[in-house]
């Protein structure tokens, strides 16, 4: 193994030096160590490390420093409490190995090119202030004859571009398909989208369509409701929000569940493609495949198999399996005789640089307005720095813009920034620098999320622009194996982006669950040589995030706030932290401080009932707390001058006086008889422990008779875990209540939600 004996030497530093001097341990019956000394049950007892690692019985001549120790054929021979520098049992520390893999190779590169010296004849004394460490110890430090210094280089994205305003000369292109195969056929390619990805699939169809002689046109659904042309093909690709259409595709969705006569749309020939996240199973494809039916009902004729693709899984291969017939279909449909490809020299982009400088930075994207912050507080001071990587809740709150107004339970889109360090690393690959203007000239019509014939400033590019930490797709591996010179690289990576069953799952194992993205992946295969203007095509454009608003207006209509669950947590490549782009940025926000973004309804009627003598149930986890509270602020101006009907919340978190995000808040409510408030934590010992679900069943007579009432129950948490647990809860009360089976409990479940008497507002958590 490589650095073998450095490694033998560390361990012995440490068998005499352990960094924990001691620990405590407790026995669980009364014991006589020894045969000599008698022990009580729980009596402390102190084992110093130090003297533990001397035991001449496993380290003759204790004293003496002696690497060999470590051999791996004589440390095999040793139990392992022998040497424990780190401690024991579930107590040790758990940083150990990644301080062995980090001083290796620091010390590695150190000692291969310079001398340590101990020029002040330093003897040992020792500070043991949390761990043991030698006290004043200083060396110089030589350079060795005929070595220079390490200079670690990070893989090159792109040349350095000229000061003047010419094309990059890494203006490697990318291929793109150009023929006159669609012979001026028309091609009408429409998009229901929210947050941009069936748009951007419904882009790069129209951009292709055009490479191909199509006569393209690309629109929203709505705009082509009862409008569909008789002539040509129609591409439709689509999401479902909730089971319900996107906002921009209402209208088209509507028309179509009107009742079409059988050979309304005899004329039209069309195919469909579904995004979305199978976390939501019980609407997953719901609108695409509701469209695809009406459509064949009105008497369409579909001309390529109905595509899907899940957000939770794979889901640009997903999409690229059914894209891969999508043209020969087309042909086939429209009677086209089948022709070679031609492949063009182009790329999408073409990048220069001005040379010029920009101190400051400019943002303007997607139409957002600007919400100042007026308060940025954390909600769990309490339990903030009990943990390995500290939690975070924030509370945030925004002065609204002139003109902006919004409803109890409505959403917020925030459009963040990608961290300043992501930023530089990012431009320390491309070798820009963070100040500097760059132009970025199209070389088609396809829309774009980049700022386009204008300067931009490279930090504002990076900052506000690109998605740095999305996991890479199959395709843009592909791209990048282009790309890499080193042929074992090059393999390697061509392995990761081919079809087959095993590559998708090492795939998926090893990049989508990780989230390697397009920076981790240059780093990681150092032989990658990609232009820059390949770099933007492969990024995505930053996307709003969507919050629920955890205030009403009734509480101060001139203001909302969000709850934000900072997003801190070890890296699934095992490498460092992941820290989530958007409420790493609002949790970095200042008073003052301006955020894009727009409201938006959450699609389904999740507010407060019209009536206030409706009665509610609420269920909540984490920051799904959020609508409520606003729901609450609410129902409690409606008791001003109404009658309230009861109100249920049951609400989950880890432990007491702990994670209970606006507590006190919601105890006053409680106590002006608002609200009653069932509490389920998850994380304390003992008989209490419990889910939201398991608070559910346990409280199931006080439930269903509020729904026998006329309840609404609204449930607000995580969509591949809570929401299913709670449906499966709510079935399992009615059914064992009312005997009946569980397929009726089903039915009856479903026909709440139908009646909007059970709605959901869920996240996917990636």
């Amino acid at each position: 193994p490589k650095l073998q004996y450095l490694l033998q030497c560390m361990k012995e530093a440490l068998r005499l030096w352990p960094v924990g001097p001691g620990f405590q341990v407790r026995p669980l019956t009364d014991e006589v160590l020894g045969g000599r000394y008698r022990i009580k049950k729980g009596q402390p007892i102190l084992m110093l490390t130090p003297q533990i690692h001397r035991d001449p019985n496993h380290f003759p001549d204790p004293e003496r420093y002696d690497p060999d120790r470590f051999a791996p054929e004589l440390e095999a021979t040793r139990p392992g409490w022998a040497w424990i520098p780190f401690g024991n049992g579930q107590r040790a520390c758990i940083g150990r190995h990644f301080s062995f893999f980090e001083s290796q190779l620091l010390l590695g590169l150190i000692l291969q090119r310079f001398r340590l010296l101990d020029s002040f004849d330093y003897r040992l004394d020792i500070t043991d202030f949390f761990s043991i460490k030698p006290k004043n110890l200083s060396i110089t430090v030589a350079p060795r004859e005929g070595r220079e210094a390490a200079v670690i280089a990070g893989p090159r994205v792109a040349a350095k571009p000229a000061a003047e305003e010419t094309p990059s000369a890494a203006n490697t292109s990318l291929p793109r398909v150009v023929s006159d195969y669609g012979g001026g056929n028309r091609l009408l390619v429409l998009y229901g989208s929210n947050l941009g990805t069936s748009e951007r699939i419904a882009n790069e169809i129209a951009e292709d369509g055009r490479a191909r002689g199509f006569s393209v046109t690309l629109g929203a659904l709505d705009d082509y409701a009862a409008a569909l042309p008789t002539d040509g093909l129609v591409v439709i690709c689509t999401s479902s929000y909730n089971g319900n259409p996107p906002d921009n595709a209402v209208g088209f969705h509507r028309w179509l569940a009107t009742g079409l006569a059988p050979d309304t749309l005899s004329a039209v020939t069309y195919t469909v493609f579904g995004a979305g996240d199978r976390v939501w199973a019980s609407t997953f494809q719901k609108v695409p495949t509701e469209i695809d039916e009406r459509l064949q009902a009105a008497g369409a004729t579909r001309f390529a198999p109905r595509g899907a693709a899940d957000a939770s899984d794979d889901f640009d291969g997903q999409f690229r399996d059914w894209y891969a017939s999508l043209w020969t279909l087309a042909g086939e449909a429209l009677g086209l005789a089948a022709q070679p490809e031609v492949v063009a020299d182009t790329n999408r982009y073409e990048i220069a640089t001005t040379g010029q400088r920009l101190h400051g930075a400019f943002f303007s994207a997607l139409d957002a307005t600007a919400y100042r912050v007026v308060e940025n507080r954390e909600l769990l001071t309490r339990v903030a720095t009990t943990r390995p990587i500290a939690a975070s809740t924030r509370h945030i709150e925004f002065e609204l813009p002139d003109g902006v107004t919004y409803r109890t339970g409505d959403h917020i889109a925030l459009l963040p920034r990608n961290a300043a360090e992501l930023v530089g690393r990012a431009a320390a690959l491309a070798e820009l620098d963070l100040d500097e203007l760059v132009v970025i000239r199209p070389n088609t019509a396809a829309p774009s999320h980049l700022p386009l014939d204008t300067p931009f400033v490279v930090s504002e590019l990076l900052s506000a622009r690109v998605e740095l930490q999305a996991p890479l797709t199959r395709a843009q591996i592909k791209t990048l194996a282009e790309f890499a010179t080193d042929p074992d690289e090059q393999a390697e990576l061509c392995a990761l982006a081919a079809d087959g069953p095993e590559n998708i799952t090492r795939y998926r194992d090893e990049i989508l669950f990780k989230r390697v993205s397009l920076l981790d992946m240059v780093q990681r295969y150092r032989s990658i040589d990609v232009p820059l203007n390949t770099c933007l095509d492969l990024l995505p454009g930053l996307t709003p995030r969507y919050y629920s608003i955890s205030s009403s207006p009734t509480a101060n209509p001139n203001r909302c706030s969000i709850s934000v669950g900072v997003l801190r947590a070890p890296a699934r490549s095992g490498s460092g932290v992941y820290h989530g782009t958007a409420s790493n940025y609002l949790a970095r926000t200042n008073p003052g401080a301006m955020v894009p973004g727009f409201i938006r309804p959450p699609g389904l009627p999740f507010d407060v009932p019209e009536d206030p003598a409706t009665p509610m149930i609420m269920i909540a986890t984490g920051t799904g707390l959020s609508p409520f509270r606003g729901f609450l602020q609410e129902r409690a101006a409606q008791g001003t001058t109404a009658q309230l009907g009861p109100a249920l919340l049951i609400y989950g978190c880890r432990l007491p006086d702990a994670d209970f995000i606006y507590e006190d808040e919601i105890r006053q409510f409680e106590s002006d008889g608002v609200v009653s408030v069932i509490t389920a934590y998850s994380r304390i010992e003992g008989p209490g422990r419990a889910r939201v679900q398991d608070a559910v069943r346990a409280n199931a007579e006080r439930i269903l008779e509020l729904i026998d009432a006329g309840a609404v129950t609204y449930v607000c948490g995580g969509a591949g875990t809570v929401a299913p647990a709670l449906r499966d809860a709510f079935a399992d009360i009615y059914q064992r209540h009312h005997g009946v089976s569980a397929e009726q409990a089903t039915a009856w479940l479903e026909e709440q939600r139908a009646a909007n008497r059970y709605l959901e507002d869920v996240w996917a958590a990636h």
